[in-house]
């Protein structure tokens, strides 16, 4: 009975076979495996992400101080659970509320937020944002300061 319950499906075995032969070729395999185009991401264009994102909070900037620290990222899972890639990331000090408030309510906005909380600052990895929802979080970061 346990072999039947945890046995393959069409559609799980069709799904494979396809991300298999995506890794045939490495270029497509970066184009098309999101956690591959992820993990491939080098520090020099993180630091790019991060000054993006500054640049769009700089309206922000009595209420927000944003600067750009290194931050390893963490590969976690599978074979590589203690494996760290080099990058940095965007840190956020609030200067109106507290950092955990903010954190708070990135968490419980809409999208909702997550990030990483380190000494007095709230720390979001760019890594695994795409360019089309950099507005998104600048947008949710301006209304979780919001009074």
């Amino acid at each position: 009975p346990l072999a039947r319950a945890l046995r393959s499906d069409k559609l799980t075995l069709a799904a494979l076979e396809t991300t298999l032969r995506h890794y045939l070729d490495p270029n497509e395999a970066l184009r098309e495996i999101p956690v591959l185009r992820m993990l491939a991401v080098t520090p020099q264009e993180l630091r790019r992400r991060c000054r993006r994102l500054q640049r769009r909070l700089a309206p922000l900037a009595e209420e927000l101080h944003c600067e750009i620290v290194p931050e390893p990222s963490a590969v976690g899972g599978g074979a590589l659970p203690l494996t760290e890639l080099p990058g940095v990331a965007l840190a956020l000090r609030p200067q109106t509320l507290s950092v955990d408030a903010l954190a708070t309510r990135l968490r419980l906005g809409t999208p909702a937020v997550v990030g990483r909380r380190r000494d007095d600052l709230f720390i979001i990895n760019p890594r695994t944002l795409r360019q089309d929802e950099e507005a998104t979080l600048c947008a949710a970061i301006t209304s979780a300061l919001a009074p």
